[in-house]
């Protein structure tokens, strides 16, 4: 049990630092005025948050098995032979579009005075951003972020299982 609980709490640390890093780009192409890059990012929000982890989870460590001379022939077999990698690759896809749709949400939830405000106070937008939109957008994320860990916690049992156990 205390195998598989450090590999759980492994998986969900590692899973939500990259998913985190990578929907921060993610959430600024959803909010992007560019058709292509929106569509883009809706795309994968749209697939990862409407299949369930475990079956992502199959296809990418079940699935990507018979892609072998392929995947062999460009040097990504060593990774994706592995049960753990896969584990963590299929959990940080998740939770990026996961995170990438609550970071757009609570930046869309600032209201627009803000930003005026900061414009009169003649800050560039960058810095209205980083300083004022950003931080202010954290702390209403923070209880769906919550959620999202816990979600992952719950999720993670049977990468545990295949990990320690080499199912």
């Amino acid at each position: 049990y205390i195998d598989g609980l450090m590999v759980t709490l492994k998986l969900v640390l590692y899973s939500i630092i990259l998913g985190a890093l990578l929907s921060f780009p993610i959430a600024a192409m959803r909010m992007s005025s560019n058709r292509i890059l929106n569509g883009i990012s809706y795309a994968y929000v749209y697939f990862f948050r409407g299949t369930p982890l475990l079956v992502q989870t199959f296809m990418i460590y079940y699935g990507l098995g018979e892609f072998r001379p392929q995947l062999e022939s460009i040097g990504l077999w060593g990774f994706f032979k592995d049960a753990w990698n896969c584990g963590v690759f299929a959990f940080t896809l998740n939770t990026a579009a996961y995170q990438a749709e609550i970071l757009r949400g609570a930046i869309e939830s600032v209201s627009k005075g803000q930003w005026e405000g900061a414009a009169s106070l003649g800050l560039p937008k960058w810095l209205t951003f980083v300083k004022i939109i950003l931080p202010q957008a954290l702390i209403v994320a923070l209880r769906p972020y919550g959620n999202e860990i816990i979600l992952m916690i719950k999720g993670s049992a049977v990468v545990a299982l295949i990990t320690v156990y080499d199912l």
